[in-house]
């Protein structure tokens, strides 16, 4: 996902790789955490498992905000591990999310969004 671009182009492209069958890996912060605390998530990875239909399969990677803390430009040699938790379903996020009002912008707020 582009950060300094367009959220809606960025999906577009997300959209292509998984009908293409490929596989997308997104870090749902959107950014390094200043302090090495997760932030709260982009609802972005939600809206891409809704709208395909397809399973969330979460992973943690531990050590990397003091191998590469923000703001840093080359790593340091520090342990890295990768921990992976359990598949969150498609059919799991369905139901947890059911009720819940829709992040999608209406016409109106589309519109009146537009640089003029």
């Amino acid at each position: 996902m582009d950060r300094h671009g367009s959220l809606r182009e960025s999906l577009r492209l997300a959209s292509e790789v998984m009908k293409q069958g490929y596989v997308l890996l997104i870090f749902p912060e959107g950014t390094r955490s200043p302090t090495g605390v997760m932030v709260d998530f982009k609802p972005s990875i939600t809206y891409l498992a809704l709208a395909h239909q397809v399973d969330i399969l979460p992973m943690y990677l531990d050590g990397t905000h003091d191998a590469l803390p923000k703001g840093s430009i080359l790593p340091k040699n520090r342990n890295l591990a990768a921990h992976i938790g359990p598949l969150l379903t498609y059919e799991a996020l369905r139901k947890a999310t059911d009720g819940m009002p829709s992040r999608r912008p209406t016409a109106r707020q589309r519109r009146s969004s537009r640089p003029r």
